[in-house]
């Protein structure tokens, strides 16, 4: 078969949505952590590829047999290194966003895995039930000052340390991190929808500006923003990606007008 790489990438968004995440066993899902909790992703998808074709100067030759999609790609990381970004044209680069067209990365491999073959009959899709099974505990905010004080401090230790929060976790570390711990919280790893989502809801501006900077939103979080943010993080987010017409149309319904005139300025 030809090199039709990432168009199987953007078959398995049709079934699960964007963004979503392959686990080091080749299965796919909606979260950040496996449903069995034991798996932190391997790789990120966005959004859908506009190409097919992954562009990458070890693909020499016609790719035989769809498993070898993830030999290639552990090849394009021993090259260039790991994580590595692939641009919405197929082009592959160490950089989140492209150096040659600017275009903002669609998919990330974070690290080496052995993945061996896809596993799609173990997709995880997720029902809206699902969503608010795997919603972050907010017994966080009812603690004790010192028991909060603890839980900030063992989040802060394991962000240092590399990991991923995830629960009350979550919760400590973003209500005691320093502006700059927050940016690189971001910069560092990648975000479900839901998660997404309840940080817009909750309304925080230094953390929005912080998401928004190193991830672009689905377009219903986009409008989610319109509805939750303040004009400063909505014309923050308009300077880095392009507003969903579902968000602009939102703007005028909450005749929002300088903020229309604003962004129609650029």
């Amino acid at each position: 078969m030809a090199n039709t790489i990432l168009k199987q990438f953007n078959d398995i968004g049709k079934k699960l949505g964007y963004p979503f995440y392959v686990y080091p066993d080749g299965t796919c899902g909606k979260h950040i952590i496996s449903p069995n909790g034991k798996q932190n992703l391997a790789l990120m998808v966005k959004t859908a590829f506009a190409s097919y074709d992954l562009k990458a100067d070890l693909l020499t030759e016609r790719i035989e047999n769809e498993d070898e999609i993830w030999a290639y790609l552990m090849k394009i990381g021993d090259k260039i290194g790991f994580p590595f970004y692939v641009y919405s044209d197929g082009c592959c680069g160490s950089n989140a966003v492209s150096p040659i067209n600017n275009l903002p990365f669609v998919m990330v491999v974070k690290r080496k895995v052995t993945i061996k073959c896809w596993r799609d009959d173990t997709c995880a899709l997720s029902t809206e039930n699902d969503e608010k099974k795997n919603e972050p505990e907010e017994v966080f905010w009812v603690m004790s000052e010192v028991k909060r004080n603890d839980w900030v401090a063992r989040a802060r230790a394991r962000v240092d340390a590399g990991g991923i929060l995830d629960g009350v976790e979550e919760n400590a570390f973003f209500s005691g991190a320093s502006d700059a711990e927050i940016e690189a919280y971001f910069h560092e790893h990648l975000f479900s929808e839901s998660v997404v989502k309840r940080y817009i809801r909750r309304g925080d501006k230094r953390i929005l500006l912080a998401l928004i900077k190193y991830q672009t939103l689905s377009d219903k979080n986009q409008v989610c923003l319109v509805e939750h943010g303040c004009d400063e993080v909505i014309l923050n987010y308009c300077q880095e990606h392009t507003l969903c017409v579902d968000a602009v149309i939102r703007i005028n319904q909450m005749k929002r007008m300088q903020m229309l005139r604003q962004i129609n300025c650029w």
